[in-house]
């Protein structure tokens, strides 16, 4: 119980963030989220309310003050059973229908019955944890229109991965381009691996990459590697036999090196024999690092799905506007947050439009 929750933040659980703005969200129907969205300090108020004190980062990010996500389970867990919420385990639901007034929940050793029905599923998104689609399977054989799901904070997959640079990891300005455009620029950490690039740069792009394949637009990164180096720091003592790899290696990774002078043919060189051309080619390519996108690691690789049900058919109190006490909330409905807590913050939010109302 409560898996996903035990692992976000790095088990530290990113509950919320305290800068909570539309910005920071996506639908297809971003009034809905501007009618929905409660702010940082309601949310703050229900968490504390039940024990759950928080503790601000200097980034914005909020975690419990335990710095542990099984402490906020635990809570949870305490608080719904103090409430009289029967809560069964080890079953899967099969198929869920409407007879007269009463919903029928039929699951792999039981049939429930009730008069009013929350689908708070989640999306297929980390399926290792027995994440599925059946949210939005119910919501479809409701009648339910699904605003086809992406993934999201996701690993990007690459054309050519550049297999040398397997394993380094560099702060790094990134720009995402779309059919030659830049539509994103973000910094912060940026992986390479066997597959392609991931770090949480990577993330923070992957919403708007999942679209722009889904819409068959040429993806492509523009990766700025060239940290503090300027050239001026690329002193070039013209009696030395070095290789090329070895004096540019004083300056930069080995890994990164040695990708940089081979894009450039310029792997035979000796240090005496580099030209201000030369300079002025490794100095572009560490600011210009492009990389062709290809895709994704898929739900297996994503922390969240964009897409799921269309808001325009529901209510603010997230109720459906084709079925009568139907309700759904959190990640199976058609919004998706942002990396750093906004997606656990729409959770806790959309919840509380049910419970308010």
């Amino acid at each position: 119980m409560g898996k996903k929750l035990l692992i976000t933040g790095n088990g530290r659980c990113n509950i919320t963030n305290s800068d909570i703005d539309i910005k920071y969200f996506h639908s297809h129907n971003m009034e809905f989220i501007s009618n929905t969205l409660f702010d940082f300090d309601t949310i703050n108020s229900i968490l504390e309310g039940i024990g759950i004190i928080l503790s601000i980062s200097s980034d914005g990010k909020v975690y419990p003050m335990s710095m542990q996500g099984k402490s906020v389970v635990d809570i949870l867990y305490y608080e719904a059973i103090s409430l009289g919420v029967d809560i069964k385990l080890n079953q899967e639901i099969l198929n869920v229908s409407k007879d007269l007034e009463e919903f029928i929940i039929t699951t792999t050793t039981n049939k429930f019955k009730a008069s009013s029905l929350i689908i708070a599923t989640g999306s297929s998104a980390y399926p290792q944890l027995g994440a599925s689609s059946i949210g939005l399977d119910i919501a479809s054989s409701f009648g339910h229109n699904i605003i086809t799901p992406y993934p999201s904070l996701v690993q990007l997959t690459t054309t050519k991965p550049i297999k040398i640079l397997s394993g380094y990891r560099q702060r790094a300005i990134i720009k995402l381009l779309s059919n030659g455009s830049v539509v994103q620029e973000c910094e912060g950490d940026v992986l390479f691996t066997n597959y392609g690039v991931s770090g949480v740069a990577i993330l923070d792009i992957s919403y708007r990459a999942s679209i722009g394949m889904a819409n068959y637009e040429y993806m492509e990164l523009s990766i700025n590697l060239l940290g503090n180096l300027n050239i001026n720091h690329l002193k070039v003592d013209k009696s030395s036999n070095k290789p090329i790899k070895l004096w540019l290696s004083s300056f930069i990774h080995q890994k990164l090196a040695q990708t940089i002078l081979s894009q450039n043919s310029l792997l035979e060189k000796v240090e005496k024999d580099i030209t201000t051309k030369d300079i002025k080619k490794i100095i572009y390519s560490l600011k210009n690092f492009k990389v062709e996108i290809d895709g994704t690691r898929g739900e297996k690789g994503a922390e969240v799905m964009s897409g799921g049900v269309d808001t325009k058919e529901l209510n603010y109190d997230m109720s459906s506007k084709i079925v009568k006490n139907l309700y759904f909330i959190g990640e199976v409905v058609d919004v998706v947050g942002d990396r750093g807590g906004y997606n656990l913050h729409w959770a806790w939010s959309s919840a509380l439009r049910v419970a308010k109302f």
